[in-house]
């Protein structure tokens, strides 16, 4: 009895065993193993991709790095993928490391992971076999992708928000683009939720973002930054004309923007506007404390101002 019991017991260990090593195995679509010395490859897990990829040819891996390399990525994506593969200095990369990897997109536009896995060494320490596999990566990177999207997302009005949009701006100047920043709130916008109730005040934010993308064009950088303030830098706009030109578009686009909730009620807004300039020793705070000062002036007069500081 206790003999059978330990014979099931290892039934069930290897039945484990193999469990876990087919879901690792899983993981990658397929797995070439290359002898260095002679360049022969083997395939340890065989797709029709793979197949077609080698084309019956399992050998000289030395010559083929390049155009196997070539096969499988994308046009922009091939020189990494290509210095990826480069038998010449896997010695180097994989001195004192088992594994590398390397990211790329192939041509029909999916994420792919390459690793090297270091199978054995010879007596003096050199590379013998390696495994070559290739892992999709594609569906963690599309919701990795959402997910940033997401974090960086205003998720009432979907253009950016406080976070992304400054930090978009800070790393544009920090670079040297002279532009033109702009501050913005809606006036009196907290009568409009004691008055017609936070669901409709919530319409007039959504409305006024719509009127911000309508107006500034996908280059400039749109955002909301909390409440009823929004912010957007224009790259390149660096005159007064030009601005007058684009705040005179976004103030008529809200004095058209109707509310049936607001019944006869305007929406009007308060914008100040500074103006960047990369070859003044100039910084984020002082252009954003201007514009701030600017959208002040501008709420002592009613509707729609702008002022320039």
């Amino acid at each position: 009895l206790l003999a059978l019991l330990q014979e099931q017991r290892k039934d069930e260990e290897a039945e484990q065993l193999r469990s876990e090593v087919q879901a690792v195995a899983d993981i990658y679509a397929t797995v070439i193993r290359i002898a260095l010395p002679s360049g022969a490859m083997a395939l340890v897990r065989r797709t029709p991709e793979a197949e077609a990829l080698l084309g019956g040819d399992y050998t000289h891996f030395v010559e083929r790095a390049d155009q196997l390399a070539a096969q499988i990525s994308a046009e922009q994506f091939r020189p990494l993928v290509r210095q990826f593969m480069d038998p010449a200095t896997l010695e180097e990369r994989l001195a004192g490391v088992n594994s590398i990897t390397q990211e790329f997109i192939d041509d029909n536009e999916r994420w792919i992971r390459l690793r090297f896995v270091v199978v054995d060494r010879t007596a003096t320490g050199a590379l013998h076999h390696l495994l070559l596999a290739f892992e999709s990566i594609d569906e963690d990177r599309r919701r990795q992708e959402k997910l940033r999207r997401l974090s960086e997302t205003d998720l009432m009005t979907g253009i950016r928000n406080r976070g992304s949009g400054e930090a978009l701006v800070r790393a544009a100047v920090a670079n040297g683009q002279s532009g033109m920043f702009c501050l913005m709130d809606a006036d009196h916008f907290k009568s409009i939720n004691d008055t017609f109730g936070h669901a409709t005040g919530d319409k007039v934010i959504v409305a006024i973002a719509d009127c911000l993308t309508g107006t500034f064009r996908e280059s400039d950088i749109v955002f909301r930054l909390g409440g009823d303030e929004f912010a957007v830098f224009s790259p390149g706009v660096t005159s007064r004309e030009i601005g007058e030109s684009i705040i005179s578009r976004l103030f008529r686009r809200i004095a058209q923007t109707t509310i049936p909730e607001l019944t006869d009620r305007a929406i009007e807004l308060s914008v100040g506007i500074s103006f960047y300039d990369a070859h003044k020793g100039d910084s984020f705070e002082a252009m954003y404390k201007r514009a701030d000062e600017g959208t002040y002036e501008s709420k002592k007069q009613r509707g729609n101002n702008l002022t320039f500081r």
